[in-house]
């Protein structure tokens, strides 16, 4: 039997669900191992225990920090913590949330869905298929609004190639009046 930890000794050790260790490594934050050394572990945790401001989490996503404090105020970042000095924290889970949490924005959906889905997440793994009904009809929701914009999109393609012969046509008569 090979010594070290496994990825559930690492979830125990970490007080993690198994499922947010294999989205960390997944992710790129911890090498794919069947067991991880005493050093690897320390590693991981120091990555794990690392806090991130709002000045930072704003930059990296390109956000406002309004913004922040809006999905803040709207449930959408459950157990957002605090500095002593009273400034939102974030740990690297609620940095990988909130990711989640954009792409739902971006794609369409509705704050009052993604704080349900939040909520769900929050409940734990025995959502998980409520939480897989959920994500499956707003792809089906973002693929109805694809195909629509690229039907609009023909409409525009139209446009632009109906001026395009246009400007063509002026150029050329331009330059045969200028021939003249």
């Amino acid at each position: 039997m090979t010594k070290g930890y496994a990825m559930q000794d690492l979830a125990d050790a970490f007080n993690l669900p198994l499922t947010t260790l294999e989205h960390y490594r997944e992710q790129g934050l911890m090498p794919v191992r069947e067991k991880y050394t005493t050093e690897e572990k320390d590693e991981i945790a120091t990555k794990l225990n690392r806090t991130y401001t709002m000045q930072e989490i704003a930059a990296a996503y390109n956000l406002s920090e309004s913004s922040l404090r809006y999905y803040d105020k709207q449930g959408l970042l459950p157990f957002l913590e605090r500095s002593s000095s009273g400034h939102r924290i974030f740990t690297l889970a609620q940095k990988y949330l909130l990711e989640t949490v954009i792409k739902l924005k971006l794609t369409g959906m509705p704050i009052k869905k993604i704080r349900h889905y939040i909520d769900l997440v929050v409940v734990g793994d025995e959502t998980v298929s409520e939480r897989l009904v959920l994500m499956q009809a707003h792809k089906e929701n973002v693929l109805s609004h694809i195909k629509l914009l690229e039907e609009n999109l023909e409409g525009v393609d139209i446009k632009i190639a109906r001026y395009t012969r246009k400007v063509r046509k002026q150029n050329e008569n331009s330059i045969s009046d200028r021939s003249k």
